[in-house]
């Protein structure tokens, strides 16, 4: 720098911190560009651009694997095609008869599995419902207990019958709510 605070260049201060801001920002941005480009999500779409899976609809892709690995799409349609024409001769036990079967434990187990996680969700369901409700009785216990507190604290009784008082209160209250969900539970 110079007596006029100027650099080799002839850049104030001012204007050195300016370019540097500048230049920052275009490191931002290029980072910014290169995180989005290495992305996993951009990355797969990229390598599915080039091996020209992306534009495959599901008709095509068989199309696509016989093009691509011919020999092994051949032993593949082989082995299926040997299967097919097994289970499909006139024996009993291997015959159509086996196919059936097989498709019939398919679908028990499926069928079983999907009664089985109905189960869990229905547990589960009637756990968190039972939580809620004793959240909720919880609470509207603590407020009936404070309003029954606040309201006896406020009646003309000497300080020793208030406890008496409270309690007789408080047994009343669950007997109106008993009485009261029985009645609910009868039209139910």
């Amino acid at each position: 720098m110079d007596a006029e605070g100027l650099d080799a260049e002839g850049l104030t201060p001012d204007e050195l911190e300016a370019r540097a801001d500048s230049v920052r920002d275009q490191v931002a941005e290029t980072l910014a560009a290169l995180r989005l480009k290495l992305a996993p999500r951009s990355l797969i779409d990229e390598m599915a651009e080039r091996s020209g899976v992306r534009d495959l609809d599901a008709g095509s892709i068989v199309d696509f694997a016989v093009r691509k690995h011919p020999v092994a799409s051949g032993l593949a349609g082989l082995c299926v095609g040997l299967w097919a024409w097994r289970a499909f001769r006139a024996s009993p036990e291997t015959g159509p008869g086996l196919i059936r079967q097989t498709m019939g434990d398919l679908s028990q187990s499926a069928k079983q599995a999907l009664k089985n996680k109905a189960q869990v969700q229905r547990t589960a369901f009637v756990r968190a419902a039972e939580a809620q409700l004793s959240a909720g009785a919880q609470h509207l216990s603590d407020a009936v207990e404070t309003g029954v507190r606040d309201l006896v604290a406020r009646t003309p009784a000497p300080p020793e019958a208030k406890p008496l008082i409270e309690s007789a209160a408080q047994i009343i209250l669950i007997a109106a709510f008993e009485a009261l969900f029985d009645r609910v539970r009868r039209r139910a």
